[in-house]
């Protein structure tokens, strides 16, 4: 196994991070006005939008826009459900409306671990609502992803409430710098994008996915992405990121979508609590 240059690093971390990026999806609820963000996945048939219960429980519709395309995604789904007991939620689009976006995630793409090291890099990529300007005639809005490593449980502090649990809980540092895409038909004249390393407020980065970055190094470098979390809550005091583990939101597919089961078991059995080596020489 060959070291790595913190510059090689670096630009390793962001072709996972443009990688994961394909997935990820701005949401928006005109009744309330509320931004989040959401990960589209395809299991078998099934096209889903995986996101977090709070912005969907109060939506009475939704708006999907995909990125770079910018391609909107509305009307009716297939369904709009949400966990009782988690933040977890989805939306199901039709054929259709999937056929709008520009990729899915599958379940190659997917590692349902709730087992991390205290360096496994990891990252949360979404869509901060103040990242979105509708300056007229330009509609545009930027990702952002936010670089980190995941708390271990001993340092978990215990002042949050709900208390979070090892079993369904991740929890982040939320990172001093980030890096900013820009998305959009044109810039404002009058605008710019936020600059990269000025971390926005997280608020509608939640239903965001929390990714794991594989890369590994040979002639060519070949970097790689897992979907291990979606992020669903900021503690603004100590400014850590919440989210649940993807182990949870696969079990609540399987709840409502009994179809489903053999694919998604199988799949749980082959992978949960699976670590791959993040660099092989």
């Amino acid at each position: 196994m060959t070291e790595m240059s913190n510059d090689e690093e670096m630009l390793a971390r962001r072709a996972c991070a443009a990688q994961a990026l394909r997935y990820v999806r701005q949401l928006y609820a005109p009744n309330t006005e509320d931004y989040a963000s959401g990960v589209a996945v395809k299991i078998e048939g099934h096209y889903f939008i995986a996101t977090v219960r709070h912005v969907l429980e109060k939506a009475t519709s939704v708006e999907i826009t995909s990125a770079p395309a910018e391609r909107k995604v509305a009307g009716s789904f297939r369904s709009i459900i949400w966990s009782s007991s988690l933040d977890l939620g989805l939306i199901e689009l039709t054929e259709g409306q999937a056929n709008c976006l520009p990729a899915f995630a599958g379940l190659d793409n997917i590692l349902a671990t709730s087992k991390f090291e205290k360096d496994t890099a990891l990252f949360v990529i979404g869509f901060p609502a103040s990242n979105y300007s509708q300056a007229w005639p330009y509609r545009c809005f930027w990702s952002t992803t936010y670089d980190t490593v995941p708390l271990l449980m001993p340092q978990w502090p215990d002042s949050l409430w709900p208390p979070p649990s090892e079993d369904t809980d991740i929890l982040l540092d939320l990172p001093d710098e980030t890096e900013n895409r820009w998305y959009g038909p044109g810039l404002p004249a009058e605008g710019s994008p936020p600059a990269a390393g000025t971390p926005p407020p997280p608020i509608g980065m939640s239903g965001g996915g929390i990714w794991r970055a594989v890369w590994h190094k040979g002639p060519v470098l070949r970097p790689g992405v897992q979907f291990v979390g979606i992020q669903c809550r900021f503690f603004e005091k100590s400014r850590l990121l919440r989210g649940h583990h993807i182990k949870c939101w696969l079990e609540f597919v399987l709840d409502n979508y009994p179809e489903l089961t053999e694919t998604i078991e199988q799949m749980l059995a082959k992978t949960m609590d699976f670590e791959r080596p993040r660099d092989q020489g």
